[in-house]
């Protein structure tokens, strides 16, 4: 069997009172962009290579990874800077995936506005490692969101923002998986949703 890395999406609505009351099936993602290669062949080779943050800027993925003070996704309730906030993002656009994505097409802001959902944050979980039949590793990739916007929201698109933190501060967001959400995801006013990535690789 030939190596691969593969990711996977699922999703789990939560009513008012966070009691499930629905879980999609794990669904296969296929959209790594090219930022996530980039980035890799940065940190494995060491020689520089630019990618483009969500703002549409190129960055140099040399000068972040080897002038970092912080790497990785947020794990609170996202702040109010400039840039987007990283980790899993939402969005209601349903056009196609393509490899030079650099963010979402259409994404869904935080609060409690019109059209908006409160972000609480993404963090990592549930690594694991299995050494005998399929050899595989893999771990998860979640974050929760509330939707108190007086109306329901369909979620038509995902994506994960990785973000660099600079020793001086300054933050760098690139997207590295974009995906259109299968039939999309309703989220009514008042209810909550999980949404979780697994990133896995098999040998």
């Amino acid at each position: 069997m030939s190596s691969q890395i593969k990711a996977y999406y699922q999703m789990q609505i939560f009513d008012n009172n966070f009691k499930s009351i629905k879980k999609t099936r794990v669904r296969r993602a296929r959209s790594f962009v090219r930022n996530f290669i980039r980035a890799l062949y940065t940190f494995m080779s060491g020689l520089g290579y630019s990618g483009i943050n969500t703002l549409g800027a190129s960055v140099n993925f040399a000068t972040i990874f080897y002038g970092c003070g912080n790497m990785g996704l947020d794990s609170a309730y996202p702040s109010t800077s400039s840039y987007p906030t990283r980790g899993i993002r939402l969005g209601t656009s349903t056009q196609a995936v393509a490899l030079t994505d650099y963010k979402l097409i259409s994404e869904i802001g935080c609060g409690t506005g019109t059209g908006e959902m409160e972000y609480y944050g993404t963090w990592q979980s549930n690594q694991q490692i299995t050494t005998s039949g399929t050899q595989e590793s893999s771990f998860d990739i979640e974050a929760i969101y509330n939707n108190n916007s007086g109306g329901s929201i369909t979620i038509q698109e995902i994506g994960l923002y990785c973000g660099y933190q600079t020793l001086t501060q300054v933050e760098y967001v690139t997207c590295m998986l974009r995906d259109l959400v299968s039939g999309g995801q309703t989220v009514n006013d008042g209810e909550w949703i999980k949404v979780k990535y697994t990133i896995k690789i098999t040998v």
